[in-house]
């Protein structure tokens, strides 16, 4: 199976979209449906869990993947969740996780961003090359939730597999980022 790289497929790049019932859409909310309906085909096969993929898909939204910046460096393989986290705390910096989706490749995943929107992949050799579908943590209390789930200093994934009472609690009272907050805060 293979979710299309292009997580945006029918997204108009446009403002806004005329509705069959002439209202306008906004351009972030017909890029959250496309991208929630090329995801939702798959739930289960993702992270392992369809509980977990779905719980993705309710809370998370779209990001574009870009080429790192200047001053991130890549780091180890197969350790995004830790590559991720250990940036946390540098100013402007956010925690993400849920999906990256390449050509005929897509797995659970973390990453950070800056504005919301782009995804800064300090893992994958060539992020551009990526769509990112998942949930970004901002709260000044993700740091803490963090460290209570590690383990002998190895970062397990917060959208662990199954999501748990303390992972629903934490999104509940931490005011985590919404899937359309991004472009409305």
């Amino acid at each position: 199976f293979s979710v299309s790289a292009n997580l945006y497929a029918g997204s108009h790049e446009a403002d806004g979209m005329n509705n069959d019932d002439g209202s306008v859409a906004s351009t972030s909310s017909v890029r959250l449906s496309a991208a929630k309906a090329n995801i939702a085909k798959f739930l289960g096969s993702l992270t392992g869990n369809k509980e977990t993929d779905g719980f993705i898909l309710e809370h998370g939204r779209p990001f574009i993947g870009i080429k790192r910046p200047e001053g991130f460096r890549r780091g180890p393989r197969k350790a995004c969740y830790l590559n991720s986290y250990d940036l946390i705390t540098r100013p402007g910096v956010t925690y993400c996780e849920g999906f990256a989706i390449g050509n005929s490749l897509e797995f659970h995943h973390a990453w950070i961003t800056r504005d919301g929107e782009h995804a800064i992949d300090v893992t994958l050799s060539a992020s551009q090359d990526h769509s990112y579908f998942g949930i970004e943590f901002r709260s000044d209390q993700f740091e803490q939730f963090a460290i209570s789930r590690m383990k002998d200093r190895y970062m397990r994934p917060i959208l662990g597999d199954p999501v748990d009472d303390q992972l629903r609690n934490f999104l509940r009272d931490m005011s985590v980022a919404t899937p359309l907050d991004a472009k409305t805060s």
